[in-house]
Parts: C-alpha cells; sequence; structure tokens
C-alpha cells in the first residue's frame, strides 16, 4: 500500500495504516497558512524525511521541500478538466441566477478567504459600476484587510455573491462571464506566493479572457492570461482590454493551452512516478 499524503497534519495516522510507501504530495504553502504550528512543522519535516517519493504542485514549493531537504522532487502543477470547461463554452448555458445581472460581468470562481484581494475588488467595484462584478464560492477565514472590504462590497449594487456549486456545475459560470479574474494578494505571510491556481487553466479551457496576479506560475502564461501590474488603474485597464479588444484567435490561443494542461496527462506523469515508487522505493 502507497499512503498519499497532501498535508503533514496527516502524519499521525501513519502509524495505524502502515503502509509499504510514503508519497508526500505538497500542493501548497502550509507553513503561511493559519494553522501552521510547531506540531505541523515536525510531521512536516519527519514526512519529508520518511517519504520514498515527494511531489509538488508548483516550482515555489518544490524549492521549499529542497530547502528541508528532499531531493528531486516531483514537479507536478495543477490542470484542468478541459473537456468539462470547453463544453460548458459549447453550449453557451448561462446558469439562470446571472441572466438578470448585467454585462460586462467580472467573474471570480473559488474560495472566498484572506487570500483574495477583495480590497481590489471594491476599489474596482467602485471606479467601474457599469461593471458587474460576480463571486462564486465559498467563504473561509478573513482577516483585518479583507473583512472590512467584503463588508463594503457586499452595500454596492454591482457586486454579486454566490454560494459554493458543485464542481461539475461550475463551468457554465466561468464560461458565463466576459472577463475571469484571478485577484490573489501576497506578501510574506500569505501562502498565495507558491501557489498553482486550480482555477488557472480552467478559466483557459472555458474560453473567455483570463485577467490575473502575477503569481510565479502564472508568468509562464502571460501570453494568455493578462498580468497587471499591480496597481488598481492598471487592473482596470487589463479587465477594459479584455472586453474590447480579444478575439476569437485569442479564445483560441487559451483553450489551446488549456488543452496541453489536461489533468490525464498530469495523471500520466504521476502514474509513471508512482510505479517506480512502489518498484524501488523512489527518489
Amino acid at each position: 500500500m502507497i499512503a498519499y499524503i497532501f498535508h503533514p497534519k496527516f502524519v499521525p495516522y501513519l502509524a495505524a495504516l502502515a503502509p509499504r510507501r510514503i508519497v508526500y504530495h505538497a500542493y501548497d504553502l502550509y507553513h503561511r497558512q493559519a494553522a501552521w504550528d510547531a506540531s505541523r512543522q515536525r510531521w512536516e519535516k519527519e514526512l519529508i524525511d520518511r517519504a520514498d517519493g515527494c511531489v509538488a504542485s508548483s516550482t515555489a514549493i518544490a524549492r521549499r521541500l529542497v530547502s528541508l531537504g528532499r531531493r528531486e522532487p516531483l514537479l507536478l502543477e495543477n490542470a484542468a478538466d478541459f473537456q468539462l470547461f470547453a463544453t460548458a463554452a459549447q453550449r453557451g448555458d448561462t446558469p439562470p441566477e446571472l441572466r438578470d445581472i448585467p454585462r460586462p460581468r467580472i467573474g471570480y470562481a473559488g474560495a472566498l478567504n484572506r487570500k483574495v484581494d477583495f480590497p481590489l475588488v471594491d476599489q474596482l467595484a467602485g471606479r467601474r459600476p457599469d461593471w458587474s462584478f460576480v463571486l462564486l464560492g465559498k467563504f473561509g477565514n478573513l482577516d483585518a484587510v479583507t473583512a472590512p472590504a467584503v463588508s463594503r462590497l457586499r452595500r454596492r449594487r454591482n457586486v454579486h455573491f454566490f454560494a459554493h456549486q458543485p464542481y461539475e456545475r461550475v463551468p457554465p459560470w466561468v464560461a458565463a462571464m466576459d472577463v475571469n479574474a484571478m485577484w490573489y494578494r501576497v506578501g510574506p505571510d500569505l501562502w498565495t506566493e507558491g501557489g498553482y491556481p486550480l482555477k488557472l487553466h480552467e478559466y483557459l479551457a472555458a474560453g473567455p479572457p483570463v485577467v490575473g496576479t502575477g503569481l510565479e506560475a502564472v508568468m509562464p502564461y502571460s501570453d494568455v492570461v493578462r498580468v497587471p501590474e499591480g496597481s488598481t488603474e492598471s487592473w482596470e485597464r487589463a479587465i477594459l482590454d479584455a472586453l474590447t479588444t480579444d478575439t476569437p484567435t485569442d479564445r483560441d490561443q487559451r483553450q489551446a493551452v488549456a488543452r496541453r494542461n489536461d489533468w490525464k496527462s498530469r495523471a500520466e506523469v504521476l502514474e509513471s512516478f508512482l510505479l517506480g515508487v512502489s518498484r524501488d522505493g523512489g527518489p
């Protein structure tokens, strides 16, 4: 049996599982998250030392694993279910909840927690009352920066919050936007800097233009993602450019990138890696 561990908090279960092999798949910079403590730090080091193989979801996460003593972790970046999102774009079925929301619609689909730059969204919504901002997802932990901004956003007539949807229902929402956004806060106390957004290739597969924060994982795709410099004004310009200059060729290019970053190809890489781990203990 291979114990495939996604988080150090599961290390205490290994004693009962008694697995033949252990794989640690780090998908975030956990040490920057609010729940991180001395126990989890100790468990992560133990996990890295014991693992027969380590997997990282981004280059930044891979660097952290190396800094903790792990040699050559497998870089397995996040991907998308291309067919699911591309099919939603082809069908063009707008969710009924969106039909009365004026266009253009600027969308975000994902966890609504302190990683989201809600102050930026609030400033944009104030500057552009003619744009509709649609945020779809479940609320998580907010902080002194994001909580007041969310309160302000709830009072704006051009901002619309919708509850988390089952995964298979998300693609029509994403496809029904005029622009999809990845607005992330970055900083030494946030895990976002090292993340590889799941929504990156999902957005691209759905078709509409994408505007996103210049994370390390996003920059290699700057030919298909508009990356503002950081100011509210630059975000406004990037979104306006997406709304006014995007072409069918641009859309085809985005979907071509997403097609190359489908979960099927990632699964093949992981399968080969796990076969190696199972056979000889891995790297």
